[in-house]
C-alpha cells in the first residue's frame, strides 16, 4: 500500500467521516466502559481523523500505522495521543484496551487471508476481557461492481481533483488507480500518482475466523443495520460489512 504521495491529499480528498459519529460511539460504550472513559486503540490509523472523532468518548487514544507521513499529520492533529509506527499484523505495546477499531477498509490493503486472521488475533491479545474489536471490510461483491463503474472522479477541499479508476486483478485482488491533481492555481495542476492494492476474502471466513477467535461476533451491513440470519447476511455482503466482535 502506497500513501507517501497521497497522505499529503488525504484529509482533503476523505470528507465521508460523519458516520464514525454516529455509529461508532453507540457501539463501542457497550463494552462497559462509561463514556469518556476507557483506552482505544486503532489499526492503521492514518490522519487521525476517527481518533479525533472519538476523543470524547475515551480517556486514552493510541493508534499505529506503518505510515510515518500519516503518522506526522496525526501527531500534528492530535498531540495528546501516543502513536506508534508499527505493523498492524504483529505488533506489542505491551497493554489491553477497552476497544480496538480497524476502519476504512484498512484490513483489505493486507494481501492475503493469512495476515487477516494475524490482524485479528493480534488484536484479541490488545482486549482487555469484555472489550470491543470493530473492523470494516470491502467485500469481493462491492470492489467488484466497483471496478464496473467508470473512475470517481472527487473535488479536494482547499481546490484540486483526485481520479480514482477501481481495477479488477483477480477475483480477490483490485488496484485502486489515485491519480491526483493539486491546484496550483490560473487552472494549473500538477499530477501525483499512487496505486494502492486492496485484498478482499469471502465474508463467510471472516465471520467463521471471528466467531472462533471471540466471544461473540455480530454484523452489519454499510447502512449500520444489524444483519441477522442467512438471507440479510447475504444481503450486507453486497457493500460494505462491519464486524464487531466481544473478548
Amino acid at each position: 500500500m502506497g500513501y507517501t504521495v497521497f497522505s499529503r491529499f488525504y484529509d482533503a480528498a476523505m470528507r465521508s467521516y460523519s458516520w464514525c459519529s454516529r455509529f461508532l460511539p453507540g457501539i463501542l460504550n457497550p463494552s462497559g466502559v462509561p463514556s469518556g472513559g476507557g483506552t482505544l486503540l486503532e489499526l492503521g490509523c492514518g490522519t487521525g481523523r476517527v481518533l479525533e472523532l472519538l476523543s470524547n468518548d475515551f480517556s486514552s487514544l493510541h493508534g499505529i500505522d506503518i505510515s510515518p507521513e500519516m503518522l506526522e499529520i496525526a501527531g500534528k492533529r492530535l498531540p495528546e495521543a501516543e502513536l506508534h509506527l508499527l505493523d498492524m499484523r504483529s505488533f506489542t505495546l505491551g497493554q489491553q484496551f477497552s476497544a480496538v477499531i480497524c476502519v476504512f477498509d484498512t484490513i483489505n490493503h493486507l494481501t492475503s487471508f493469512e495476515e487477516w486472521k494475524k490482524t485479528f488475533r493480534t488484536a484479541r491479545a490488545h482486549l482487555i476481557p469484555g472489550g470491543i474489536f470493530l473492523l470494516d471490510i470491502n467485500t469481493p461483491r462491492r470492489l467488484q461492481r466497483l471496478s464496473l463503474l467508470p473512475p470517481f472522479l472527487t473535488e479536494m477541499e482547499g481546490g484540486g481533483l483526485v481520479l480514482m479508476d477501481i481495477q479488477e486483478v483477480s477475483s480477490n485482488d483490485f488496484h485502486f488507480d489515485v491519480q491526483i491533481f493539486e491546484s496550483l492555481g490560473e487552472e494549473l495542476f500538477r499530477r501525483h500518482r499512487e496505486v494502492i492494492h486492496e485484498h478482499t476474502v469471502d465474508p463467510e471466513r471472516v465471520f467463521a475466523e471471528l466467531k472462533n477467535l471471540f466471544t461473540s461476533a455480530t454484523v452489519y451491513d454499510e447502512d449500520f443495520n444489524l444483519a441477522e440470519g442467512a438471507r440479510q447476511f447475504a444481503e450486507s455482503s453486497n457493500g460494505r460489512m462491519f464486524f464487531v466482535c466481544c473478548n
